[in-house]
């Protein structure tokens, strides 16, 4: 029987579509945002995941999956995120599992530009001078239209 749990990083509660599960004694939860939110990189050979977080390294065995699907790939959490160096706590009566990752920043994008740093140079664009065409001229006799015009008798 699957328990749904909760799951805090950091004390902020982490949401998914697909929720974690207590199993048979193991916290499953998706890839994606659980172990995503913790690694720096994540990458694959073949049907194994590998999981790098600074030195540490995990590798999961996730079989045949869409890489792009990681929020529907469950794995065994608890011992993924202790190799990864977090430290995590399971409290039972309240069925929430709660991460520290000690030096864990959250990815920003980059700002669209950096005051200091000089400008681009302008660029050259080229757009050429319009060319004038001569007007068509049409010669023969003109050509009756070949298809009939439909005519409906019918009254709205």
């Amino acid at each position: 029987m699957a328990i749904p749990i909760a799951i805090l990083l950091n004390g902020n509660p982490l949401r998914s579509y697909n929720p974690p599960y207590l199993v048979h004694g193991r916290i499953e939860a998706p890839v994606a945002p659980f172990l995503t939110r913790i690694a720096d990189r994540i990458g694959y050979v073949g049907e194994v995941m590998i999981v790098i977080r600074g030195n540490a390294t995990v590798r999961i065995r996730t079989g045949p999956h869409d890489p792009k699907s990681l929020q529907a790939v469950y794995v065994p959490i608890a011992g993924a995120l202790r190799a990864l160096g977090a430290r995590i706590t399971y409290d039972a009566r309240r069925k929430v599992l709660e991460i520290q990752a000690g030096g864990h920043r959250l990815m920003q994008t980059m700002p669209p530009y950096e005051v200091r740093s000089p400008g681009p140079a302008p660029t050259t664009v080229f757009t050429p001078e319009p060319v004038q065409t001569t007007r068509p001229e049409y010669t023969g006799s003109p050509h009756p239209r070949r298809t009939p015009i439909v005519r409906s008798t019918s009254r709205p």
